[in-house]
């Protein structure tokens, strides 16, 4: 028998989804109180309000093509077993955030099923795949977007979609960075820069080694002191190996609170993704790489529509963050990038006031937070 109440099943199949999620099942406890039973799949953020994940998350974590492939099996074994899940559970609501791959997979498998089928996080119908608008519109009830121009290609199929805002934004108006050097204990005659080489771990496979490189130039020039390292919860381990190996001073940031202190930073070098917007919401100016597997970028290259990665360029349509594509040039690029934002406190300026007026776009003035206006779709 399935436990009364509202049964909430909640899949997060990365980090970003893990932070995501743990606003929303706090926003959930609000609402439904001692009523509110959960189950499901994420991370450190979701289990820190209540949630105890089927697995580690890390297990589904897995990007590309090529990567998918390789991890196919156990994949596959852990899907069967969040399906199964979920059957026993007998939900009121699945709640899928992000990890589209995973999403698509259990979203068309309980296409029929009695309970709605709510998605924050829409898939990318904008960049590539636009067909995924009417797929998703197959099984979905509802689908909350981060983005003000992407309800309209999922209402144009049928199916309601709801603006949410982004949880970034709240970053704006947190900590500055005279304040959050100071709760670090960061020297102030010193350059310490933000090095965030991704929350998967292909992503920090492919792109931990060049930002060594990056920064071991940037040292030997004197441009650069110290770093601040976010640790992403699937690739924690990866992550503080590499540190302990970066020739400067290094400061890993644990928590998220600690994460909120990333507007220490003088300038940062980063994956591109959502940590884009959250670097511009701290002022910290950045600069975007990624590299892929070279048969995934095959793949990539030829379905992308956009002409920016970078989540913020993308809002500002315009280069704010420049982005370094490490599959068509080379490292010394980045190399000579960065060490020129290190040091021009102009450009520095220029960036950071670029960064903060893109997230204007971003703005909903309800009073209500990002993880309330996800609640109230449940």
């Amino acid at each position: 028998m399935p436990p009364k109440g509202m049964r909430v099943f909640v899949v997060a199949g990365e980090a970003s989804g893990d932070a995501l999620g743990g606003q929303v099942l706090a926003a959930l406890k609000e609402r439904f109180g001692q009523d509110l039973v959960i189950e499901g799949l994420g991370g450190t953020a979701m289990a820190a309000q209540g949630l105890k994940p089927l697995f580690a998350m890390s297990e589904v974590a897995v990007m590309g093509f090529v990567e998918v492939l390789r991890h196919y099996r156990p994949l596959m074994r852990r899907l069967k077993q969040l399906k199964q899940a979920i059957t026993d559970f007998q939900p009121h609501v699945l709640l899928l955030i992000d990890a589209q791959g995973l999403s698509y997979r259990l979203g068309t498998h309980f296409s029929n099923a009695d309970f709605r089928l709510i998605q924050l996080v829409a898939p990318t119908v904008w960049a590539w795949k636009p067909q995924r608008a009417r797929q998703v519109a197959a099984y979905l009830d509802h689908i909350a977007c981060l983005f003000p121009f992407e309800p309209a290609y999922f209402q144009a199929q049928g199916l309601p979609a709801t603006y949410v805002g982004h949880p970034a934004l709240t970053l704006r108006y947190g900590i500055d960075k005279a304040q959050a050097r100071h709760a670090l204990g960061l020297p102030a005659d010193q350059r310490w820069a933000a090095v965030l080489p991704g929350s998967r771990r292909a992503e920090v496979h492919q792109l931990a080694p060049v930002f060594h490189r990056v920064l071991s130039q940037a040292v030997a020039q004197g441009h650069v002191q110290g770093a601040l390292i976010p640790v992403a919860g699937p690739v924690g381990d990866e992550v503080r190996s590499w540190a302990k190996g970066l020739p400067l001073h290094v400061k890993l940031l644990e928590s998220e609170v600690e994460r909120s202190y990333l507007s220490a930073a003088d300038l940062a070098v980063a994956a591109s993704g959502t940590v884009s917007l959250e670097l511009s919401a701290q002022g910290v100016p950045t600069l975007l790489a990624y590299r892929f597997n070279p048969l995934s970028y095959l793949y990539i290259r030829r379905k992308l529509n956009i002409r920016f990665m970078g989540l913020t360029n993308l809002l500002a349509e315009a280069e704010i963050q420049k982005e370094f594509k490490l599959n068509e040039v080379p490292e010394s690029d980045l190399v000579e990038a960065f060490c020129q934002l290190a040091t021009n406190l102009e450009q520095q300026d220029q960036v950071r006031a670029q960064q903060i007026k893109a997230l204007d776009r971003l703005y909903i003035d309800d009073g209500l937070s990002f993880g309330a206006r996800v609640a109230a779709l449940v």
